[in-house]
This record gives structure tokens, sequence and C-alpha cells, in this order.
């Protein structure tokens, strides 16, 4: 059984145990898909299938949260939670952790961090969960073992006021160390990770850093960092084969292209005021250069146009294609 209990947290639930989700704390560690992958599976809906496993394997599987996203209740017992002390923790290369109910201050009496009940690190990544470069970095420094707190950047280019005060940019990803140093992009943040000892012991990092080093990074005014991939896609556009379909599915915020039962395709979004920003497109590797990409783009702005919604395209995919085909053109939210 799914639930929303309020506006930012899921529940899932049998008889005897309660997942809660909340998606604003989730950084994608896959912790839980990785430990438990029959009740957690991201590709799923609902993504969380409670009944597949025991009530104690879901348990320890949600203790492997990092966040605090996931938590467990058990159904028909009464529990009291205790009141957690004010806590310091200092994690091997990386920073302090604080907790419990603790507020750190500057020298005019600013909040820098609140701590609730959740451990809150000094190191801050500034980052979207439908930003593929931002889901790279958060996979390196879980991996990596250094704690830190996701901070959401909204996809709406007037939003960013908090990321152009701390940063001066309004793009994305950006990593702040406890010691207020930043580090704007991936080829600046993995440089930076690199120094770190942890990085030495970990092979896949440094093939990741290669992988991520000369990624594109958009540096054109109110756009996001995006993946653009190398196969240009927007030239052809054959005829899907009959058995594949493209649907919006506004609960998960994209659209999704289908082939067999099988999503080989989507384009992610958010829409909010009259406005639909395009943040992300792809499709399988092994459908690349035929075309499938240009069709998510034609469908998707052929539904904002009937539905009167201006369109912000933060995905480069979806601006070239609206360059290469300008009757979409007039589409575009001014800024």
């Amino acid at each position: 059984m799914s639930t929303t209990r309020d506006n930012v947290t899921k529940e899932y639930a049998t008889d005897e145990i309660a997942v809660e989700w909340e998606p604003s704390l989730c950084y994608h560690s896959r912790n839980c898909v990785r430990s438990l992958p029959q009740v957690f599976d991201e590709s799923r809906r609902p993504w969380v299938k409670v009944d597949a496993a025991t009530a104690d394997e879901v348990e320890a599987a949600v203790a492997r949260c990092p966040s605090g996203a996931l938590r467990t209740r058990q159904l028909g017992v009464a529990t009291a939670k205790p009141q957690q002390r004010p806590q310091v923790r200092a994690s091997e290369n990386g920073p302090l952790l604080v907790s419990g109910g603790v507020r750190i201050l500057d020298a005019d009496g600013n909040v820098l961090l609140r701590s609730t009940s959740r451990a809150d690190a000094v190191l801050t990544l500034y980052q979207a969960e439908w930003c593929p470069f931002s889901s790279a970095v958060r996979e390196v420094l879980t991996e990596l073992g250094l704690d830190f707190v996701a901070r959401p950047v909204e996809p709406w280019p007037n939003e960013r006021a908090e990321l152009q005060r701390v940063a001066a940019t309004d793009q994305i990803p950006v990593l702040q160390t406890a010691e207020g140093h930043l580090y704007r992009g991936t080829r600046e943040i993995f440089a930076h990770l690199r120094e770190r000892d942890p990085w030495r012991f970990a092979a896949a990092h440094r093939r990741r850093f290669a992988d991520h080093r000369d990624a594109r990074e958009s540096d054109a005014t109110g756009q996001l960092i995006e993946y653009f991939r190398g196969t240009d896609e927007l030239e052809t556009a054959p005829t899907l084969p009959a058995e594949a379909e493209i649907v919006d599915v506004p609960d998960a915020n994209r659209y999704e292209l289908r082939l067999g039962g099988r999503l080989i395709g989507l384009a992610a979004y958010r829409r909010r005021d009259g406005r639909i920003a395009f943040t992300h497109t792809e499709v399988a590797a092994s459908c690349e250069g035929r075309g499938f990409g240009s069709r998510l783009a034609a469908a998707a702005l052929d539904d904002a146009r009937h539905e009167g919604l201006d369109v912000v395209p933060l995905c480069p995919f979806i601006a070239r294609y609206i360059e290469r085909h300008p009757e979409y053109s007039q589409l575009v939210a001014s800024s």
C-alpha cells in the first residue's frame, strides 16, 4: 500500500511495517537499492514494495540510508523515540557531523547550520536530483565515505538566489567545504576530491573522474550543467515501431518511451505556474542514434504547445532540438 502523508513524505506499508520516504532529503546514494533490490526499485511504480521482504530485512536496508530520507515504523507497536542528545562527530577524511538540535551561528548571530534528529554534515553540495552531473557527484561522495548535506536547487532560473549569494553562480553542482571553499562544476569538484586520501584507494572513482573531467558544461546565462550525449539524434527521426509508445507520467515528472513494456527513454521535467522546465533527456544505449530522443522531444514540446505552457529548456538536448526546429521557438519562456 502506498499513501502520501503530507506534501513531502510518502508512506509504503504492510500490516507489519511502514516505510516513510521524504524525497527532499534523498540524495540517491542507492544504498537501499543495493541492499534490497526486490523492495527498492527506482524503475518501478511504486518504487517501494514493502511486502517483497521480511520486516527485519526492510529495517536493515533502511538503516543504511545515509540521508535520513527513509525511515521505518513498526505498526501496532507503541514506541517512544528517545530524545537525541547534541553530538558532534568527526569522520575520517571528512567533515564534522552535527546532530541533536544544535545550531551553528556566525559572528553576527545568523544561523549557518541547524541540525535536527538526523546527522547534518558541514560539507554542502548544491545539486538537483534531476541533474545527472549532480548524481555523479553524489555517488562519488557517498562511495568515498564523505558525509554531506545535499541542498536542492530549483530548476527555475529566478529561484536560485541562495546559490547566487553563496557561490556567485547559478550553475550546479557546487561543493562547499567546512572552511567555506567553493568548487564549481564537476571539473573543480573532482579535482578537489582527487586530493583527498580516500581517492587513492578507489580505482573506480579515478575512472569515474576520467569519464567526467571532459564533460561539457553549459556556460550559457541561466543554464544548468547537464549531460549531452555524443550521438547526434537530431537529424534522424524514423517512425517508432508500432508497439512503442510515448506517455506523460506526471507522478514521475517525465515523459517515458516504452517498447514492449520496457522503458527505453525518458524526458524529465518540472512543471509549475504555466511553465515546464525540461531538465534531462536520455535513451537506452542500445537505442541511441535511431531518433528516439528526437521523437521524445517533439512529443513533449507538442504537449506543451497544446497546453499553452512556456518552455524552459534546461536540457541541452531539448535546447538544441528547438534550435534545429524553429517552429517550437515561440514556446521558449522569456527570461
